[in-house]
């Protein structure tokens, strides 16, 4: 047994009192004893089992001829238990395992993957973490638990564990079964179907459930899941859609030094925040919300249209949300005035503003990193992933990428020192100073611009889960015990397995704990699902009988079928397309209905269908345009004219006249798919019909980033023809993966390579072209932050570099101890 003891009440006069905190528990110690002790407990089932009868005796007594006890009677338990306890049959394995001289001991290594992206950066927090192998999906089989080999401390068993009564009372539960726990919510095996199919077994004489269709596994309600995120983003993109572009992209970090967190720590003992996630996750989730209704208020910002966060959990130990923030009062394009309004990206005067100066300085900084500091967690390839430090600007502007450029004006008087190195305006991350006098946390307060970056935000903040890679290997002391013979063999078979995983923080664990949601959206999005008539899927039970099953009155009714009976019931639905039908109405799923909308808000998003899917592809393509269906029927009539295909009536439409469907086919996806994915979906449906001209801008919406990190240069800029030529070079790498070239498609350009020239010829000419006196002053503030070590070692590598260049070098020392190196 084990608690928390209170010893402040123990010993104390008056009546004799013991007290406890939290929760009591029983204690399950290591699998083998130290050196020089006794087996007890588990133990005795696993080591020195050739004397386990009087290990057992000593285990009551300390010694082996006072226990009264017939040694047959412990020998037949013992027996009895080999035989039919499920867990002492485990521990007899253990045992087995352990006596085998194969056997060896290893650790598990957390290995740097910066290649992979920002899910695999290693934890940066001493947190406790889980390491799921593979991820939470359909393939996943089961759970593995670590225990270790030989310690001296006891691991925590709860009571609420079903085997806990099992471990604690062998003779009562003599099966090894699992004894009292929480009723786990009970999970019925479910299949899918078309409803068409049901029936058609049905007619046929199959009954079974279990013999049709396929089960459900991981849907798009499970939290965190691959489905979910996707849904999410798509949901994301349907309001992008709706109200245009997001005005304000927040990045908010909980504060393990916020007051409210630390008075609880210190109230319960703990010196780091890290050793209490729960309480992290707490506080962070109530100020979370209380900013959220300070949003929708108009606090801070004008209200907003429309509200998106998605919570994250990085290796750093502390939870951070993305938000995104349409705002009703901004309509068109913004001026630089509005966002120097809402946005700083500058020091404050510390002699004005003393608290504003004080937190931009603990809280909104990056760095050191650079030049400076090429250590930084930040660098890669000797630049800063961030793009830090940021140029200055005596304005605010929006560069032809769609980025902002903010305001950082060159002030010698605006810097703070962090590790010994001075930082001006440069290192400063944009944010609100309302909002971090309120929170004094970490809070960057961006402003979105143009539409070709908005979807790799939303790709971004829902990007999914955690990931690490494990390395498993055979640890140095297993190595050492088995003599200089074994390390010999582990040196030509060495044991190293990679292992790719998802990783699960304290914090993260904490959240899903209590349940807490992890994305958040307003207005609501409502999917709306798309069939034929009769073609739906129908979910199902295992166990039903499907012959009852579609006799039930609501068998065939779908979201899509309602929305036919609204536009029967209702004169004002007849006004509306599919897609407009939740703005004005409520669908209730327990019986299967539309009824108009008495309050509140929301935006309808119909599933994306593949040109390759046939009549459902045309099908969708009518019911966006179509007002007020009566009947599935409907869609094949044009004024007085019933067609036999709903292809027939979207030409007559003129949806289907020129190359409008295939424009877009490239189009739609654009608002939610890269650069790279839609470039391979143009690739496919390339031989069916000439696209280039209409959906080239399309196709190379993320070239410019693409070249910018290549080229390794962040402030490279290209003009609209040299995208299309690096267009058409990632087009013919696609196409050469179909064994076709551009070459096979006389309407399609080929690259020039003439332009491909005098693009490299432009990229170098830019980065000559650079401001002298901005230079000089960045490289006075930057020499300033040196010290005296630095200066020697620049002085010295200058000199190197000229005299191999058979220049003379002569150093100088200046007034204010500058050594100057003239040539």
């Amino acid at each position: 047994m084990g608690a928390t003891v209170d010893q402040s009440v123990t010993g104390t006069a008056g009546p004799f009192s013991y007290r406890v905190h939290g929760q009591i528990i029983h204690r399950i110690g290591s699998l083998l004893p130290n050196n020089g002790k006794l087996p007890e407990y588990l133990q005795l089932y696993i080591f020195d089992t050739g004397n386990e009868l009087e290990n057992r005796k000593k285990a009551f007594t300390k010694d082996a001829s006072t226990l009264a006890l017939a040694d047959a009677i412990i020998l037949e338990l013992i027996k009895m238990l080999d035989n039919h306890n499920n867990l002492a049959r485990t521990f007899r394995h253990a045992r087995d395992r352990i006596q085998d001289a194969a056997v060896s001991q290893f650790k598990i290594t957390l290995v740097s993957q910066p290649n992979r992206g920002r899910q695999y950066d290693l934890p940066t927090a001493s947190e406790i973490g889980g390491l799921v192998v593979g991820d939470i999906t359909a393939s996943t089989v089961g759970r593995d638990i670590v225990v270790e080999l030989r310690s001296s401390s006891l691991q925590r068993i709860s009571d609420l564990h079903p085997l806990m009564m099992s471990l604690q009372y062998p003779l009562l539960f003599p099966y090894g079964e699992p004894g009292y726990h929480e009723r786990l919510p009970y999970e019925e095996e479910a299949g899918a179907e078309l409803y068409n199919n049901v029936c058609d077994a049905v007619e046929n004489g199959d009954a079974d459930a279990t013999q049709l269709g396929k089960k459900v596994i991981l849907p798009s309600s499970f939290t965190a899941g691959p489905r979910y995120m996707a849904e999410k983003y798509q949901d994301a993109m349907a309001i992008c859609r709706w109200y245009g572009n997001p005005h304000l992209f927040i990045t908010v970090t909980a504060n393990p030094n916020w007051v409210e967190l630390k008075y609880h720590l210190d109230a319960y003992g703990c010196k780091s925040g890290n050793s209490r996630p729960d309480l992290e996750c707490r506080i962070f989730k109530i100020k979370l919300d209380e900013m959220i209704s300070y949003f929708k208020k108009g606090i801070y910002f004008p209200k907003p249209d429309a509200v998106v966060y998605t919570i994250e959990f990085q290796k750093r130990g502390l939870p951070h949300a993305h938000i995104l923030l349409w705002l009703k009062v901004v309509k068109k394009e913004v001026s630089a005035a509005t966002i120097d309004e809402y946005i700083s990206a500058e020091l404050p005067d510390k002699d004005v503003d003393k608290e504003s100066f004080e937190l931009v300085e603990r809280h909104m900084i990056h760095g050191p990193c650079g030049r400076m500091r090429p250590t930084s967690p930040c660098m890669d390839k000797e630049d800063c992933t961030k793009n830090y430090p940021k140029p200055l600007s005596d304005h605010t502007r929006i560069d032809k990428s769609g980025f902002v450029v903010y305001r950082r004006r060159a002030d010698t008087n605006a810097l703070v020192v962090k590790g010994n190195i001075q930082l001006n305006n440069q290192f400063v991350v944009p944010h609100n100073l309302s909002l971090l006098k309120k929170y004094q946390a970490h809070i960057n307060v961006e402003w979105c611009c143009r539409s070709s970056a908005i979807k790799y935000l939303f790709k971004y903040i829902i990007k999914g889960v955690n990931r690490a890679t494990m390395l498993l290997e055979e640890s140095d002391s297993a190595c050492s015990s088995h003599g200089d013979k074994k390390k010999k063999a582990d040196t030509v078979k060495e044991i190293d397995r990679f292992i790719q995983g998802r990783y699960i923080s304290a914090c993260e664990a904490s959240w899903r704990i209590f349940a807490f949601p992890i994305h958040y959206n307003q207005p609501n999005v409502v999917k709306l699902p798309l069939h034929l008539p009769g073609q739906h899927r129908a979910v199902f039970d295992q166990s039903d009988d499907l012959a009852e099953f579609i006799s039930r009155e609501d068998a065939d009714k779908t979201m899509l079928t309602a929305f036919v009976e609204a536009c029967n019931t209702y004169e004002e639905a007849r006004e509306l397309t599919y897609i407009e039908f939740p703005s004005r109405f409520v669908y209730h799923p327990s019986d299967k209905t539309w009824t108009p909308r008495q309050q509140g808000e929301a935006i309808g998003r119909v599933v994306y269908i593949s040109p390759g899917a046939g009549d459902l592809y045309f099908f969708r393509i009518l019911i966006n345009v179509v007002r007020g269906p009566r009947g599935f029927d409907a869609m094949y009539a044009v004024g007085d004219v019933v067609y036999k295909e709903y292809k027939d009536a979207c030409f007559s439409r003129g949806l289907l006249d020129d190359d409008n469907e295939w424009h877009k086919a490239i189009e739609e996806p654009s608002y939610w798919a890269t650069g790279r994915q839609l470039r391979r979906l143009f690739v496919i449906i390339l031989v069916y019909c000439q696209l280039w001209n209409h959906t080239c801008k399309l196709l190379s919406e993320d070239i410019l980033y693409i070249k910018r990190k290549e080229f390794n240069f962040p402030g490279l800029e290209l003009e609209d023809e040299q995208l299309k030529q690096y267009t058409l070079l990632e087009l013919d790498k696609l196409l050469k993966e179909h064994k076709q070239t551009l070459a096979d498609y006389t309407d399609m350009p080929r690259p020039e390579q003439s332009i491909l020239s005098e693009i490299n010829d432009t990229v170098l000419q830019q980065e000559l072209n650079y401001d002298v006196q901005k230079e000089a002053e960045t490289h006075g503030i930057l020499f300033d932050a040196m010290n005296q070590d630095q200066r020697i070692f620049l002085q010295r590598s200058l000199g190197v570099y000229k005299r191999s260049v058979r220049k003379v070098v002569l150093c100088l020392w200046s007034r204010r101890d500058r050594k100057k190196v003239p040539i």
